[in-house]
């Protein structure tokens, strides 16, 4: 540019152009075709008009140049600024979302322990449910059997009433023809008879009463009963307090060697050995307290102390009332009234269920025939009025009531 400036300095003011110019010249002349050596001679003045002018020019452009690099500047200050604002905005947004990462991070992974949790929650209750399921099936099958020998249980006891019901025909047709017998008889006896023969046949019948009374004469060994009307039969007899009492022994339950789960036949008629165990038999026990009243005498044993239940005037019925315990009176002892609840229920064994609770045997159970009524607090004396402790021995007693032994 400074070559240029002398190549026009010379041509304005001076013509003659350097030797050094004139390389530069020849470089320059097609730039500027109207400059050549007879313009120079001829005209200086427009020379300086070009060179003014393109003073100007080169003045303007460097103006602008300057202000473009200003404005270059002062662009980049505001790009840099708007940069650092853009990275603490950058900043600020990556920090908010970190934070925003953290807490969704803790959200998920509380999320996922809540659903864990629950989860462990549904399987323990998967577990729990199966297991009450297959109890449910369990129970239901125990359910389904009793119920199978509960319908076997009704058929027999269907047949057994059946059979009753002819029993129980059987016997109105033979009361029937007793008492039309016995009007036969008082006729006749009315007829025939004398009042003194009649004083000698109560004499008689209270000399009979009186040793129904008596009987056990013996105490410690066996004593034969005498009832009227009927044969004969031996007891074993005991004496039971200071005052020297006399009972008649009709059960007695020791070391329970003998079973005493037995059929109605057996508990009817009676079983067991007299000097060990033994049941008299419902049907003696009968014959006994329906021909007068008796007293009860319940005897329990723990080997350091006897506990005891009496009762002033026991009686059951007959067979066809299912030997029903058809009185008590009063309850006196320190044992419990372990009988009251059984008044009036009828005797059951396993093979006759008369306990008040359908579908269940309560002697099949306790092991042992006893006046149920529904699993009561005592049975067969092996359970009596819920006395726990551990029993060496009991003992069912009865003897006349106003015996002549008091």
């Amino acid at each position: 540019m400074a070559k240029f400036l002398v190549l026009i300095i010379s041509l304005t003011f001076y013509c003659p152009i350097p030797l050094e110019s004139v390389i530069i010249w020849n470089n320059y002349q097609r730039i500027f075709p109207h400059l050549n050596e007879t313009s120079c001679t001829k005209n200086k003045e427009n020379m300086k008009n070009v060179v003014l002018q393109y003073l100007n020019t080169t003045n303007k452009i460097a103006q602008q140049r300057g202000s473009l690099i200003t404005q270059s500047i002062e662009h980049v200050r505001r790009l840099k600024d708007e940069l650092t604002k853009s990275k603490l905005i950058n900043q600020q947004l990556i920090a908010e979302q970190q934070t925003k990462n953290i807490d969704l991070e803790r959200s998920m992974r509380e999320a996922f322990a809540e659903k864990d949790a629950q989860i462990r929650n549904l399987t323990t209750k998967a577990r729990v449910t199966q297991a009450e399921l297959e109890q449910t099936k369990t129970e239901k099958k125990n359910l389904e059997d009793n119920l199978k020998r509960l319908r076997i249980q009704t058929k027999n006891s269907d047949d057994k009433i059946i059979l009753l019901e002819s029993k129980l025909r059987t016997f109105e047709q033979n009361i029937t023809e007793h008492q039309e017998n016995l009007k036969i008889c008082k006729q006749n006896i009315s007829e025939t008879v004398n009042r003194s023969a009649l004083n000698e046949e109560r004499v008689k019948l209270d000399t009979k009463v009186d040793k129904v009374k008596n009987n056990c004469t013996h105490p410690g060994h066996l004593n034969v009963i005498s009832l009227p009307n009927q044969e004969t039969f031996q007891v074993p007899c005991t004496v039971v307090g200071s005052n020297n009492q006399v009972w008649i022994i009709v059960e007695r339950r020791l070391d329970h060697k003998i079973s005493f789960n037995r059929r109605w036949e057996e508990y009817a008629q009676g079983f067991g050995n007299f000097s060990t165990e033994f049941f008299i038999g419902l049907q003696k026990l009968h014959l006994m307290t329906s021909s007068q009243p008796h007293e009860l005498l319940i005897r329990l044993d723990n080997g350091q102390r006897i506990k005891s239940a009496s009762y002033s005037h026991f009686r059951i019925g007959n067979e066809t009332e299912g030997y029903a315990l058809k009185s008590l009176g009063k309850y006196a002892g320190d044992a419990g009234d372990g009988l009251g609840e059984s008044l009036n229920q009828k005797f059951s064994t396993f093979d006759v269920d008369n306990d008040l609770i359908d579908g269940v045997n309560c002697a099949k159970d306790s092991n042992g025939g006893w006046w149920e009524t529904g699993c009561s607090k005592s049975s067969n004396l092996v359970l009596w009025n819920n006395f726990l402790d551990s029993v060496h021995s009991v003992e069912m007693l009865i003897r006349p009531a106003n015996s002549d032994h008091n």
